[in-house]
């Protein structure tokens, strides 16, 4: 499994009530990590799968020292 399937199956358990006995839906908070300096999955992607994107509540990435290198990830 990769990393977008898992985030598919905690979005699934925030969206059914897998614990009804308990009579509340899971609340899992849903992290992504991506590399700012990375060029993206495939040709003209972004830094990470939008699909990803969509899914996540956010994302966290290394530290970055290069204003010029933040631009171009915001960009993207």
């Amino acid at each position: 499994m990769d990393s977008i399937g898992l985030v598919r199956i905690i979005e699934t358990f925030n969206q059914v009530d897998i614990a009804a006995a308990m009579g509340r839906r899971a609340n899992f908070t849903i992290a992504v990590a991506c590399d700012p300096t990375r060029a993206g999955p495939g040709a003209g992607d972004g830094p990470f799968p939008p699909e990803g994107e969509r899914r996540a509540h956010f994302t966290m990435t290394q530290p970055i020292h290069d204003p010029k290198l933040w631009t171009n990830f915001l960009a993207r």
